[in-house]
C-alpha cells in the first residue's frame, strides 16, 4: 500500500487551484518535487499506540503497529462488511474500507474493541465517500487515511484525537473551517495539503509537533491561528502563520500571513500555491528560504530578498507566473534548481557577486527576463540555467566558473555576446545550442572540450577561434552554423566529432591542424569548402565526412590514413584530380559515387580493395595512374558497380606525383604573405613547431619541408624566410628570379 508521493502532489495541485477558477494542467506541475517519500528507515505503517494481542505493553501504549517486539506475530486481519481490521489489546486497526456510501460512518467498535486507529491509506482514493463521521473513540488517524478522497467535504474530529498522520486528508475538499481538538499532540507532515476549500485553521494548545508544511496548496487558506499558551508554536503578532517557537522558522503560511521580525527561515512549502499572495516582505532577520517555498504564488509581482539571506532552495519561487522584479541581497551563495523557474513575468534580476552556485533551471523559461549575466564570483551553473531566457542579450561567465551543466543557455535567441573564462574545461552539451543571435564569443584558455550540440543552430555565429587547449570537437558541435565563415582551430586537436559542421554551408576554407587524429562521420557533410589538405596523422576518417561539398576542388590526404571510408567523397562534383598515398589500402562503397568533375586518379600499388559503387557515375574519369604493374591491378578486389573504372586508362607502372601544396605556405592559411616567413623563422629558433603549436624538439614532416623549401636547397633556413618577404614586398618571384611578375 505504499505510495510515491509525488503524483499525489500533482494533482493535490491541480484540485486546489480548480476550486477557485485557475486553469491548470497536470503536465505543468509534473516536475514538482514530492513533498517526502519514505526512506529505507521509516515505516509508513507506523501508528503510536497500538500493541499486538497478548503483548506485555502498558497502557502508555506503543510504537509499533507490529509490536515492540520482533518475535510478536501481527493479529490476524478480519473482514467484516466493509471493514478490515485487526484486533490489538488495546484497541482495534482498520486496515482497508472497500465501500462506496457516500456517507461513512466508521464504527465505534469492531470484533469487540474500540476502534482507536485508522491504519495507512485506509480510506485514500475513494471517490464515493462525501462525509466522514469519526467516532469519539479514535485515537490516531494513520498516514495518507483519506488521501485523495476527491469528494470528501465534511468530517469531523473528535476529541480525544491525538494523531494526525502524515498526509492524512491530503487532496480532500474538505470544509472551509479545520479545528484542531485539543487532545491533539500531532500534525504529520503535509497533513491537510491540497484541500481546496480550507479557509481557516486554528491550533490548539496541546499540539507538540507539527511536521513540514501541513497546510500547503491550500489556495483559499488566509486565517491560521495558534493558542496563546502553546509552548511550541506561536502566530505572533497575528500573523496568520504557524511559527516554530523555539527556532524561529516560520513552518506554515497562507494568503494573509506575513513573516515576523525575527524569523530566520522560510520553511519548505510554507507559502505553496497560495496564489492570492500578493506580496510579501522578508525581513532583514531571514537567513533561508526552503524549497518551494512561495512556489505557485500566481499574484506575487515583486520580491526583496535581504541581505541577511544566504540561500534561496530549490523552487522557492517556482511559476509566480506575476513575479516580475526580484532583488537579491548581497550575502546570497546559492539559488537552488528551479528556484525562479517558469517565472514568465521576470524582467530583472540581480546577480549579487557572493553567488557561488546557480541551480539546474534556476531562470529556466524566464522568457522577458533583460538583465544579462553577469558572475563574478560563481563557479557553478547548472543545466537548464538560462534555457529559453529569450531577452538576455549578453553572457559574463568568469574565471570562477568550473562547470556549465548542459543547455545552460540554449534558446536564448536575443544572446549575442558571450565571453567565458580561463577556468572552465568543457562547453556542455547543448550549452548554447540555438542561440539565433550569438555573433561574439570569447573562449578561456583551458576549455578543452566543446560539447555535443553545442552551438547547433547558431545562425548569427561568423567566426570563432578556438583556444590551442581545445582537443576535442563532440558530435554536431556547430551542425547548422550556416553562417560561419571562418573558425580558428585549436593546435592541440585531435578529434572532430561526427556531424561537428555538418550543412556550415558558408564555411568556405578551414585548415586541420596536424594534430588531428580522428575525423567523425559527417563531420563537413554539405559544406561549401574548396580545398582540404589532410594531415598526415590523421588515422581515421567516418563516412561521409566531406559528403556533398560540390565546391571542393583541392583535395590532399596524408599518408596515415589507410581507408577511404564509405561515401567519404560523395557527390563532390568538382575534385579534378586526387592523388591517394601510398598508406591507402580500401576504397569504401560510394566513395567516389558521383565525382562527375573527376578527370585523374594517382593510385599506389598498396591499394587492396576497392567496394562497389567506389567509382559510379564518375562520367569524366579519364586516366587512371597506377604505380604497379597490370598483374598487380589485376590482382585488387573490385566490387560490383563500378562501372566508371573500365572506361578510363589505366596507366600502368606510372610514377606518383607529389601531394599537393602552396609553396611557402607555411601556415597552411592558402596565402604566402609575411606571417609564413616569420613562422618559419621561429621555427628555426625554436619558438614553436611549423604548425604554430609549443616547440616540443619534433623534426619536420616532409610536407613541411615541401612548403617551406622556397628556395629548394632541401633544407629549412633564414633563406626561406628571406625569399617569402622578397616575395612579399616584390621584390622577386618566389624562385628568386627577377623581375617580381605577381
Amino acid at each position: 500500500m505504499k505510495r510515491v508521493f509525488s503524483l499525489l502532489l500533482t494533482l493535490c495541485i491541480v484540485t486546489a487551484l480548480k476550486a477557485f477558477d485557475v486553469t491548470v494542467s497536470a503536465e505543468e506541475y509534473e516536475d514538482q518535487p514530492a513533498i517526502h517519500t519514505y526512506t529505507d528507515n521509516e515505516n509508513p505503517n507506523e501508528l503510536p499506540g497500538l500493541i499486538p494481542s497478548g503483548s506485555d505493553g502498558d497502557e502508555s501504549f506503543g510504537l509499533a503497529l507490529s509490536g515492540t517486539d520482533d518475535d510478536e506475530e501481527d493479529p490476524p486481519v478480519v473482514t467484516e462488511g466493509n471493514y478490515s481490521y485487526a484486533v490489538y489489546d488495546n484497541g482495534t486497526l482498520i486496515v482497508e474500507y472497500t465501500g462506496n456510501e457516500k456517507n461513512v460512518t466508521i464504527p465505534s467498535a469492531l470484533g469487540g474493541k474500540n476502534v482507536i486507529a485508522i491504519d495507512y491509506a485506509a480510506f485514500a482514493e475513494n471517490s464515493s465517500i462525501q462525509s466522514v463521521t469519526i467516532p469519539a473513540t479514535m485515537l490516531f488517524i494513520g498516514g495518507y487515511a483519506f488521501a485523495k478522497c476527491e469528494n470528501l467535504t465534511s468530517y469531523n474530529l473528535p476529541n480525544g484525537l491525538a494523531y494526525i498522520g502524515d498526509y492524512a486528508f491530503s487532496l480532500c475538499p474538505s470544509s472551509q473551517k479545520i479545528t484542531i481538538p485539543s487532545t491533539v499532540t500531532e500534525i504529520g507532515e503535509g497533513a491537510f495539503t491540497g484541500c481546496a476549500n480550507i479557509k481557516e485553521v486554528s491550533v490548539p494548545a496541546s499540539v507538540e509537533y507539527i511536521g513540514m508544511a501541513p497546510f500547503s496548496v491550500c489556495p483559499q487558506l488566509s486565517k491560521i491561528t495558534v493558542a496563546s499558551n502553546n509552548p511550541y508554536y506561536d502566530s505572533r503578532n497575528n500573523c496568520n502563520a504557524i511559527i516554530d517557537t523555539e527556532t524561529n522558522v516560520l513552518i506554515q503560511g497562507s494568503n494573509n500571513a506575513f513573516i515576523p521580525n525575527g524569523i530566520v527561515a522560510v520553511d519548505d512549502y510554507a507559502f505553496d500555491a497560495y496564489v492570492n499572495l500578493a506580496a510579501i516582505t522578508i525581513p532583514n532577520t531571514v537567513q533561508y528560504i526552503g524549497e518551494g517555498a512561495f512556489a505557485a504564488c500566481y499574484s506575487l509581482t515583486a520580491v526583496d530578498v535581504p541581505d541577511s539571506v544566504e540561500y534561496i532552495g530549490g523552487y522557492a519561487f517556482w511559476d509566480c507566473e506575476a513575479l516580475a522584479a526580484v532583488t537579491l541581497g548581497d550575502h546570497i551563495t546559492e539559488i537552488g534548481a528551479y528556484a525562479f523557474s517558469e517565472c514568465k513575468a521576470m524582467e530583472s534580476i540581480n546577480f549579487p557577486d557572493s553567488v557561488k552556485t546557480i541551480g539546474s533551471y534556476a531562470f529556466n523559461q524566464c522568457e522577458n527576463l533583460e538583465t544579462d549575466f553577469v558572475g563574478k564570483n560563481v563557479t557553478t551553473i547548472g543545466e537548464y540555467a538560462f534555457n529559453e531566457c529569450h531577452k538576455i542579450q549578453s553572457a559574463v561567465i568568469s574565471d570562477s566558473v568550473i562547470e556549465i551543466g548542459q543547455y545552460a543557455f540554449s534558446l536564448c535567441w536575443a544572446l549575442q555576446t558571450v565571453s567565458i573564462g580561463d577556468s572552465l574545461t568543457k562547453i556542455s552539451d547543448y550549452c548554447f545550442q540555438k542561440c539565433g543571435t550569438l555573433s561574439d564569443i570569447t573562449l578561456g584558455n583551458k576549455v578543452e572540450i566543446i560539447g555535443i550540440h553545442s552551438f547547433l543552430e547558431c545562425r548569427s555565429l561568423t567566426h570563432i577561434i578556438l583556444p590551442d587547449s581545445v582537443t576535442e570537437i563532440e558530435d554536431y558541435a556547430f551542425h547548422y552554423c550556416n553562417y560561419l565563415t571562418d573558425i580558428k582551430m585549436s593546435s592541440s586537436l585531435q578529434s572532430i566529432g561526427n556531424y561537428a559542421f555538418w550543412e556550415c554551408y558558408s564555411l568556405i576554407d578551414i585548415e586541420i591542424p596536424a594534430s588531428v587524429v580522428t575525423i567523425g562521420d559527417h563531420a563537413f557533410y554539405g559544406d561549401h569548402i574548396r580545398g582540404i589538405i589532410i594531415p598526415e596523422h590523421v588515422e581515421t576518417i567516418g563516412e561521409s565526412a566531406f559528403e556533398d561539398c560540390k565546391s571542393l576542388r583541392t583535395v590532399v590526404i596524408g599518408k596515415t590514413l589507410n581507408v577511404i571510408s564509405n561515401r567519404l567523397f560523395y557527390n563532390c562534383v568538382n575534385i579534378g584530380m586526387i592523388t591517394l598515398p601510398d598508406s591507402i589500402t580500401e576504397i569504401g562503397s560510394k566513395a567516389f559515387y558521383g565525382c562527375r568533375g573527376l578527370k585523374e586518379i594517382y593510385i599506389h600499388k598498396s591499394l587492396e580493395r576497392i567496394e562497389e559503387c567506389a567509382f559510379f557515375d564518375n562520367n569524366n574519369l579519364k586516366d587512371i595512374y597506377y604505380e604497379g604493374s597490370e598483374e598487380d591491378w589485376n590482382h585488387i578486389k573490385i566490387g560490383n558497380y563500378n562501372n566508371s573504372l573500365p572506361n578510363a586508362t589505366i596507366h600502368y607502372n606510372s610514377p606518383m606525383p607529389e601531394p599537393e601544396y602552396i609553396l611557402g605556405d607555411a601556415d597552411g592559411d592558402g596565402e604566402v604573405t609575411v606571417l609564413d616567413a616569420t613562422r618559419i623563422q621561429k621555427c628555426i629558433a625554436k619558438l614553436c613547431n611549423m604548425d604554430g603549436s609549443d616547440y616540443d624538439g619534433a623534426e619536420l614532416t616532409e610536407k613541411e619541408i615541401l612548403i617551406a623549401d622556397v628556395d629548394k636547397d632541401k633544407a629549412v633556413t633564414v633563406l626561406d624566410a628571406t625569399r617569402i618577404q622578397k616575395y612579399h614586398a616584390k621584390i622577386c618571384n618566389l624562385d628568386g628570379s627577377t623581375p617580381y611578375t605577381g
